[in-house]
């Protein structure tokens, strides 16, 4: 289960259905949307992904999207800002199912992530050309 109480699998889903509608024709990106947080939440690496099959490229944007160990969250974002557009894609659905469900967490915890959350929003949008309204 993931803080909020629910199922875990229904984060990366929502995020599937984001790219999908995006990229509808992208299967490595739509795997690895589903993917996209298990090098960073679980025991799996690169070399398990590939063994199971998936695709080079599909591992390449899940290890776009995934934080270093050791790596800031604006270092982070800088990065993923500079990857390829399906990765900038998938991160941005990412922190929109975030944001969606923000409120489940505590007040100090919102405080936090949630300004974390838009700049990084904005940078990424920024960083695809695409313009915020206001």
């Amino acid at each position: 289960r993931d803080e909020a109480g629910r199922p875990y699998i229904s984060h990366p889903m929502a995020v599937l259905r984001s790219v999908a509608q995006e990229l509808p024709n992208d299967v490595d990106a739509q795997v690895a949307a589903v993917l996209h947080d298990v090098i960073e939440d679980s025991i799996v690496n690169e070399k398990e992904l590939r063994v199971s099959g998936i695709s080079q490229r599909a591992i390449s944007l899940v290890q776009a999207v995934s934080r270093g160990e050791h790596e800031s969250y604006e270092d982070f974002i800088d990065r993923v800002a500079k990857a390829e557009p399906a990765a900038i894609i998938i991160k941005l659905a990412d922190l929109e199912h975030n944001l969606s469900r923000i409120t489940n967490l505590s007040v100090k915890k919102r405080d936090k992530l949630q300004p974390r959350y838009m700049a990084a929003r904005e940078k990424l949008i920024k960083a695809l050309g695409l313009h915020i309204a206001y």
